[in-house]
């Protein structure tokens, strides 16, 4: 006789990853998105680049505020430390009793998020950091920092594409720090996407399809039978002015409604499609001048023979 199989694992690289450097002088280099400035409250740094240098409509807001600006991290002088030695060497400080906020916006609901932490400070004693995001903690003594990180895997942002990493000092910690923050996507199988239920991407998306476009309500409230396994794809992903769909439909559709919506909550694209036959479909659609702002949107399909949307997150580039 045979066991039963194990639970399925998977993997894959990462979608994007997104550096961000916490200084006020000497920048890193590319692709590092440097500071250049002391933490004050309600600044907002906007649409940090990848890895590639490519945008991609994350942003960061100083929540609440840190003690200051220390430029007394590890130094190399060779940058043979985990990080460049022009990241290792500055962070946002916190003193005793001090904790502080910053706000993450612009991420997908259908990616999901490493956080990898690091800080640095060239001295001895208790430095010790903690790093907390949707009340998961880790924590990282900076003294003399060059060789270690820590993370926070499987982070998924709100209905609102945000996530608050709140800082603090462990107990019995004289200072903590924020030298460098590392944001690592992950896309999250369609098919587990659309398995989640009651996720926020799928509350969001109804509510988003709810105020926008209401012309269709009735048509969407009429019971239909459940489509199994119905895969959305969108290639290529990012994209610049054509995106090309691509699903697999095992009963013909009278009607596809295509929406393009941005995080706070715009339709900025509609088109219908009429007539599907069963099987394979695939459309390529012109956004040129129609989506025209690089960033994150949510890309939903909806239909008189769907019993629910498809979603797709989609990113513009320039």
């Amino acid at each position: 006789t045979y066991s039963d199989y194990s639970n399925i694992a998977s993997v894959s690289t990462f979608a994007y990853v997104v550096s961000i450097n916490f200084n006020r002088d000497n920048p890193a280099a590319a692709p590092w998105n440097n500071t250049n400035n002391v933490p004050q409250v309600g600044d907002v740094y906007e649409n940090f680049v990848n890895e590639l240098s490519n945008p991609t409509g994350i942003n960061m807001e100083v929540l609440t505020d840190f003690s200051g600006e220390n430029p007394f991290g590890v130094n190399t002088g060779n940058n043979s430390g985990i990080f460049p030695d022009n990241v290792m060497r500055s962070s946002w400080w916190l003193d005793v009793g001090v904790t502080s906020q910053i706000k993450i916006s612009g991420l997908s609901q259908a990616q999901e998020y490493s956080f990898v932490f690091f800080g640095s400070r060239d001295g001895t004693g208790n430095r010790t950091t903690v790093y907390t995001i949707n009340g998961q903690s880790v924590s990282l003594n900076c003294s003399g920092n060059s060789t270690q990180t820590v993370q926070l895997d499987k982070v998924r942002a709100d209905e609102n594409g945000e996530a608050t990493i709140t800082v603090s000092l462990a107990p019995g910690a004289i200072f903590g720090y924020l030298g460098a923050l590392v944001i690592q996507a992950s896309n999250i199988p369609a098919e587990s996407l659309n398995q989640i239920s009651g996720s926020s991407v799928k509350v969001a998306t109804m509510d988003l399809l709810n105020t926008t476009n209401r012309a269709t309500t009735n048509e969407q409230q009429t019971p239909t039978p459940i489509i199994p396994n119905l895969v959305l794809k969108g290639y290529p992903n990012p994209f610049v002015d054509q995106l090309t769909l691509s699903t697999n439909f095992d009963k013909p559709q009278s009607k596809l409604s295509v929406r393009i919506i941005d995080m706070s909550g715009r339709m900025v694209y509609s088109q219908d499609f009429q007539g599907i036959n069963k099987g394979s479909w695939t459309n390529r659609i012109n956004l040129t001048g129609k989506v025209s702002q690089p960033g994150t949107y949510i890309l939903q399909v909806t239909g008189p023979d769907l019993q629910k949307p498809m979603i797709l997150q989609i990113l513009k580039l320039k």
